[in-house]
């Protein structure tokens, strides 16, 4: 018994040693401008990932009644006040980014054919066809929810679908059901 009393103990004061203190995030600078919509948009995805050196990389689409008819999503990197901006092959709704050292990820909805999609902007500037995810993204998929974490040159995503009884795709009134696809492992 006190052998693992002592063991128990040993172990938790190990865990207190290694646990690192929380750390408070530090002052927020003055906003900067990243992109200044040449339209007025009614709405919008974005996420963005940064990277070992602190620069952020991002995906964006605007979208509305007078504003991206072709819903463009477009590229961004920067960090402080320096930032660029490309337009980017893909065409539809911006679901969640990743990056890692082989390049920043997108997991989208292609607007064209309502395809949840994952793609990647390699390093060298160089838009990859990407892989598709699944057929099942919801009537008119800007509201796609899910997420992407990358290591390695592999990825992981989750995403959500409503599932109608049967396993068919369903309506935002039927059940919710998270699926994934990766490449990380195997």
């Amino acid at each position: 018994m006190a052998r693992r009393m002592f063991s128990l103990v040993a172990a938790v004061l190990l865990l207190a040693a290694l646990a690192a203190p929380a750390r408070a995030i530090g002052p927020f600078g003055p906003p900067v401008t990243i992109s200044d919509p040449p339209c007025e948009f009614d709405a919008f995805n974005v996420d963005l990932a940064r990277d070992t050196s602190e620069v952020a990389h991002g995906f964006v689409d605007l979208w509305g009644t007078d504003c991206n008819a072709d819903f463009g999503i477009e590229y961004f990197e920067g960090s402080g006040t320096t930032w660029t901006r490309e337009a980017t092959p893909y065409r539809g709704f911006v679901v969640a980014v990743t990056w890692d050292p082989t390049g920043t990820y997108l997991l989208y909805v292609d607007a064209a054919r309502l395809e949840l999609r994952i793609t990647k902007r390699l390093t060298n500037g160089t838009y990859t066809g990407g892989r598709l995810l699944s057929t099942h993204v919801g009537p008119d998929g800007s509201g796609a929810q899910g997420d992407v974490v990358a290591t390695g040159g592999q990825w992981w995503a989750v995403w959500r679908e409503h599932v109608a009884p049967g396993g068919s795709p369903g309506s935002e009134f039927d059940q919710t059901e998270l699926f994934q696809a990766y490449t990380i492992g195997g």
